[in-house]
C-alpha cells in the first residue's frame, strides 16, 4: 500500500508502508514527536489537522509545512475522476459520486462548523462521510436516509 504526500505546492511523493515502518518515531507529548530517518533526527510538531481535506500543518525542526496525505481511497477517487470535495462556492453540498444515503447527521436550522459530519454516502461498497468545508447554517436537506443519489446531485444547502 502506498501513500501520496504533497508538501506545500511541491510535487507529490509516494511513500510505501515499508518506508513508514522504517521510521523511528518517539512520541514526546500529545502533538510532538522525535523522528529518525536514515540516521537524521527531526523534531516534529502537529500544529493543525483538517480532517475535511486531509491537510495538516507540521513544524519540522522549526519550519512549518502544509502537508496533504492521500491514502489508497483518496488515490482511487482521483483516479476514477470523482470530485473529492462536496461543497461548491454557493454552499451547495453535492454528491461527489453516485451512491446511497446511509444516514443524515443534520437538520434544517442546525449551526455547523467546518469539519462537521453532514451525512454518510455509501459508494463503491465504501462509506464516505461528507463533511462541511466551512461554518454555516443548514438551510435545507434535500435527501432522505436510504435514497439513491447521482453524482453532483444536491444534498444539502447551507446559508
Amino acid at each position: 500500500m502506498q501513500y501520496t504526500v504533497t508538501v506545500g505546492e511541491d510535487g507529490a511523493r509516494h511513500i510505501s508502508e515499508a518506508e513508514l515502518a522504517a521510521l523511528d518515531v518517539i512520541s514526546l507529548s500529545k502533538n510532538k514527536y522525535h523522528i529518525i530517518r536514515d540516521g537524521e533526527a527531526y523534531r516534529c510538531e502537529l500544529v493543525h489537522y483538517n480532517d475535511a481535506d486531509l491537510k495538516l500543518d507540521l513544524k519540522v525542526n522549526g519550519r512549518t509545512f502544509t502537508v496533504r496525505i492521500d491514502g489508497p481511497l483518496q488515490q482511487l477517487v482521483k483516479q476514477l475522476g470523482f470530485a473529492t470535495t462536496a461543497a461548491t462556492a454557493d454552499n451547495d453540498i453535492t454528491a461527489p459520486m453516485p451512491g446511497l444515503i446511509l444516514s443524515i447527521a443534520v437538520t434544517e436550522g442546525d449551526t455547523i462548523e467546518a469539519g462537521t459530519p453532514l451525512l454518510v454516502l455509501e459508494a463503491m461498497k465504501m462509506e464516505n462521510v461528507i463533511k462541511a468545508t466551512a461554518p454555516g447554517t443548514v438551510k435545507a436537506v434535500h435527501v432522505t436516509q436510504g435514497q439513491a443519489v447521482d453524482k453532483r446531485q444536491l444534498l444539502i444547502e447551507l446559508a
